[in-house]
C-alpha cells in the first residue's frame, strides 16, 4: 500500500516598527509547496518548484535522492512512483 506524507508551514513576524517589513519563514516537507500572493491575489513568483518560494521535496529528484541516502534512507520506485524507506 502507498503512503506518504507532506506539511507546509509559514511564520509571520509583523515590523519592528510602522511602516517596516514583514518576514516570513517557510518551510515544506514532501512534494508540498507554498505559494505567495499579493492582497490582490496575483502570484508573486519564488524560486522555487512551479514559482514556488518553496522546492518540493520528490525522492526522484537527484539532490533529495543524495540526501536521503546519505542519512541511511532508501528510495525504491513502486508502480511509477519514488517511495522513500527509512
Amino acid at each position: 500500500q502507498s503512503s506518504g506524507s507532506t506539511a507546509t508551514f509559514v511564520i509571520v513576524a509583523a515590523p519592528d516598527e510602522a511602516g517596516g517589513r514583514y518576514h516570513l519563514r517557510v518551510g515544506n516537507v514532501g512534494d508540498s509547496r507554498v505559494l505567495l500572493a499579493s492582497a490582490d491575489g496575483s502570484l508573486i513568483e519564488g524560486r522555487g518548484t512551479d514559482g514556488a518560494i518553496t522546492t518540493d521535496h520528490k525522492p526522484d529528484n537527484p539532490d533529495e535522492r543524495e540526501r536521503i541516502c546519505r542519512t541511511g534512507g532508501t528510495v525504491q520506485t513502486v508502480g511509477q512512483v519514488a517511495r522513500v524507506n527509512g
